[in-house]
């Protein structure tokens, strides 16, 4: 799989998977401050792919702007990724998936994480801490050191990771498309009775 993504895509191992197109919300301009502390206060300096692209003008301009002036253009890789078929195997390769999103509705990306077998350090944020349960590890999606901080423990911890990725498995099982299917159709039917 490594020999694919390299001749495909150009990607080597190790490296870091963070989710998000450049969306305030999405949160990728704090990541972007706290993978330049995760250089410079821990020495950590492994190459990060952002899966999303660049999306609301403004933002994507400060975005690139803070890795220009950080000079981190050589290590962050803002993507919006190829082929959708692909991404498994983009996620299997990683060591860590980031999702510092604010928000979200539901956390996809966290899911497909998790069942590739990567070990996920996400946001303290809404359906993500259901989502990620004791999987994950989670940083407040606020404040850069602590997301640089929890990142650096989770990768300086190989016994942590494993134990993450065997949650992480179990805990997708919990969100496969057929039950998140069957809990829409139950809310729909709910409602349907109600009104």
């Amino acid at each position: 799989s490594q020999s694919y993504l390299a001749k495909e895509y150009g990607i080597s191992s190790p490296y870091l998977i963070a989710s998000g197109r450049l969306d305030p919300h999405k949160n990728i301009l704090r990541l972007v401050q706290a993978y330049h502390i995760l250089v410079e206060k821990y020495g950590l300096r492994l190459p990060m792919i952002v899966t999303g692209g660049d999306h609301t003008p403004d933002y994507t301009f400060q975005v690139h702007q803070t890795i220009e002036r950080f000079g981190l253009k050589d290590l962050i890789r803002i993507w919006k990724f190829p082929k959708f078929e692909d991404m498994p195997r983009l996620y299997s390769g990683a060591e860590l998936m980031i999702f510092p999103s604010l928000y979200e509705g539901f956390g996809l990306p966290l899911v497909e994480a998790m069942r590739c077998g990567v070990p996920t350090v996400v946001a303290r944020a809404s359906s993500l801490i259901e989502v990620g349960g004791e999987a994950s590890e989670f940083f407040d999606p606020r404040d850069p050191e602590d997301m640089a901080e929890t990142i650096h423990r989770v990768y300086a911890n190989p016994s942590r990771q494993q134990e993450m990725v065997k949650k992480g498995l179990e805990q997708a099982k919990l969100f496969t498309w057929e039950r998140h299917a069957q809990d829409m159709a139950n809310l729909y039917l709910r409602l349907a009775e109600t009104s």
